[in-house]
């Protein structure tokens, strides 16, 4: 055998879950819903994190336009 072959077993049941997860069927009744599941669970936190990351932009700009005017001097 080789050294990265997998054993039959492992192999034989790959190939159903594969051959299961092309069947349109379990797809819509399976992988829809959890994906629809997930989707509900991370969007808010996604919007929250985006708010976030564009407020502290906004923050850092606007430090390092202050200190910016504030440490040069003006001829």
């Amino acid at each position: 055998m080789e050294k990265n072959a997998m054993p039959i077993w492992i192999q034989s049941i790959l190939d159903y879950i594969k051959k299961e997860l092309d069947n349109p069927r379990v797809y819509q009744q399976i992988v829809t819903p959890i994906v629809r599941k997930v989707m509900w669970i991370l969007v808010p936190y996604a919007l929250c994190f985006l708010c976030l990351n564009f407020f502290t932009t906004i923050l850092a700009v606007g430090l390092v336009i202050y200190f910016r005017n504030r440490t040069i001097p003006r001829i």
